[in-house]
Parts: C-alpha cells; structure tokens; sequence
C-alpha cells in the first residue's frame, strides 16, 4: 500500500474518532446537534476534513479496497459543508455523522495492514498524556474564568492598577459630547 494513503487512512480514522468522540460527549444529542451551533460546527470541520483526505489519495485503490464506501458521497459532502454551508440540510450530515462516520472506520479497520498501523498509532498516546489533554480544556475554562473575574491588573512593577476599558479617541469624544 502506498505509503501516503496509509497516512491518509490513519488521518480519516482519527476525524472519525473525533466526530464519535463529540458526538459521545453530547449523548448523540439530536436537540443539542440542532440547537448548540459550537458543537456542530466541531463535528462538520471533522466531517469536512474526511471529504478532503479523500482527495489527497495518491492512487485509486481505496476505491478498490472499500467499494463499500460511498467515496464520491463523502467527497461532495465536504464540497457541500464549505462551500453551501449556508444552504446545508442538517439531517443529512446528522445521519452521516451517526451512521456513516461509524460504518466508514469499521471497513477501514476490516484492513489489517490498516488496523495494524492504526494499532501503532494508538499506543504512541501516552495515558498521562491522553488524561491531561483530557482535563486541559476544563482546566483553561477555569483559568480564563478567574482572570476575568479579576478587576485589578497587575503592572511590571507588581503593584495593582484600576482596570481601565480602552476605548477609541473617536467612541471617547462621542460619550463626552453626547452622540450629536
């Protein structure tokens, strides 16, 4: 197997990991999916760097190797997501996300050489690692919280200064003469 397609499925396994990664941490949640735009953004760049991998194969063989996959589909769904974003039908990248994402990784990982090098992969991520990446964004939350909630800056010299709120010398002369 070439060498860079290799790579690009163990880079369309990890997207599909990421997709059933969020899509796990909201429940498969169809209201949140519907109403939290965060969140389905995340899953939709996931889904949409699947669809681009697909154009970075340097030979045709994985139309050979998974005929089972809807490869043409998976490719236009990307299409779709960055250039009518705007015009998408949400159920269908819903469906792609919890149906075909799952049926996608299962026929990679049905390739041994595949699953042997996504085996590899795997068991380079050190647990602590993996356990600290997994606290980094609550525990960022929490520090991007306590320094907002402080009011006092903090100078090079050590000694606290008022919390001043910059303002343009424009927006400035329209509060003090009363927005003529």
């Amino acid at each position: 197997m070439n060498v860079r397609d290799l790579f690009n499925y163990q880079t369309i396994l990890e997207r599909c990991d990421d997709v059933i990664a969020k899509l796990e941490e909201i429940n498969y949640s169809h209201e949140i999916w519907e109403h939290n735009l965060m969140v389905r953004d995340s899953i939709l760049f996931s889904l949409g760097q699947v669809g681009e991998l697909v154009s970075h194969f340097k030979t045709d063989e994985y139309k050979e190797l998974f005929p089972e996959i809807p490869w043409r589909h998976v490719k236009g769904q990307r299409n779709y997501i960055i250039h009518q974003y705007a015009d998408m039908k949400l159920e269908t990248a819903w469906k792609s996300a919890v149906e075909g994402v799952p049926a996608i990784r299962e026929a990679l990982l049905s390739n041994d050489e595949i699953a042997h090098k996504y085996e590899i992969e795997c068991a380079y991520i050190d647990p602590e690692v993996a356990a600290l990446m997994e606290g980094l964004g609550e525990d960022l939350d929490g520090l991007m919280d306590a320094k907002a909630d402080e009011a006092e800056l903090v100078n090079l010299d050590g000694e606290q200064e008022e919390t001043r709120i910059l303002v343009s010398p424009k927006q400035q002369d329209d509060d003090e003469h009363g927005d003529e």
